[in-house]
């Protein structure tokens, strides 16, 4: 189950991934709803590999001084679920950077991981 802070009432609302061709990884982004200070309702969260670093980039007011936020949580979470069969991938150093994403045309919708994927079917 990903992380959700009961306080905060927010959680991740889709995921995304990007290939980035200058480091032949993917990354992964994420949407996650909680109160912003414009209104709008979410923060995009950005959690991609650089050699031993999980680097997590967004602009919540928290990751402005450095501090950890449930953003923070839920995107390590939703990594080590998305790259669950890499062995390392539970000892990365996490890095917060502040950094403002936007979503842009190339990016690929993906299951939230570690959530259930509810399949419609068809039939009665």
């Amino acid at each position: 189950m990903l992380y959700r802070d009961k306080n905060l009432k927010g959680k991740i609302t889709a995921a995304f991934i990007l290939h980035d061709s200058v480091y032949e990884e993917e990354q992964l982004y994420l949407a996650c709803s909680s109160i912003t200070s414009d209104q709008t309702g979410h923060y995009i969260v950005a959690a991609y590999r650089r050699r031993e670093q999980l680097i997590i980039a967004h602009t919540c007011p928290a990751s402005k001084t450095n501090q950890t936020c449930w953003h923070v949580a839920a995107a390590v979470e939703a990594y080590q679920n998305y790259y669950w069969w890499k062995p390392d991938i539970q000892h990365l150093k996490v890095t917060l950077i502040h950094y403002a994403h936007t979503l842009r045309p190339e990016y690929i919708q993906i299951p939230i991981p570690g959530e259930e994927l509810n399949l419609y079917t068809g039939g009665n």
